[in-house]
């Protein structure tokens, strides 16, 4: 008889544990904003716990902004443009240079590309995407990328969860 109240305790936990599951799971699937917001909160709380971290002033962010458009004009800027700000940088001894940009195509300003574009023969074959690849070899640069999925099989929608769920 002892058996059986024990069977029945341990039933009735191993129910309240499945059913905890499957309710924690649902709300991951269906409402993850609001485990993100609990995640949030928390991710606040421990912040605080912490404590401020000293700043350092040896960090500088050139950001490409108002002030810099109405100087070299509309974005995107040609790539030697881009060499000579790189350039600059390294003179100055900066320890990282990251670009948040990702650069897929080729330079569209560049003169060997407009010249080889309308057929144009000519001794100038200065190629802004090669002045910048140089810069980018001879400075602690750090680019910005993007994974692209060559199995055609992955990109196709009739693949992928109807479930709103977070992918990693």
């Amino acid at each position: 008889m002892k058996s059986f109240y024990k069977l029945k305790k341990y039933l009735i936990y191993f129910a309240i544990l499945i059913g905890s599951i499957i309710f924690l799971t649902s709300v991951y699937l269906f409402f993850p904003k609001s485990l993100e917001s609990i995640d949030n909160r928390l991710r606040d709380f421990m912040f605080i716990i912490r404590g401020e971290i000293p700043t350092s002033n040896n960090i500088v962010i050139v950001d490409i902004d108002e002030k810099s458009l109405k100087q070299l004009g509309q974005w995107p800027w040609s790539r030697d443009i881009l060499a000579k700000l790189l350039q600059t940088l390294t003179l100055n001894e900066v320890a990282a240079i990251g670009f948040d940009i990702v650069f897929a195509e080729e330079d569209r300003t560049s003169p060997k590309k407009l010249f080889e574009k309308y057929n144009i023969k000519t001794d100038n074959n200065i190629d802004f995407d090669e002045i910048f690849a140089n810069a980018i070899s001879s400075s602690p640069v750090i680019l910005g990328y993007q994974f692209q999925l060559l199995n055609s099989a992955f990109l196709q929608k009739d693949n992928t969860p109807s479930l709103p769920a977070i992918f990693i």
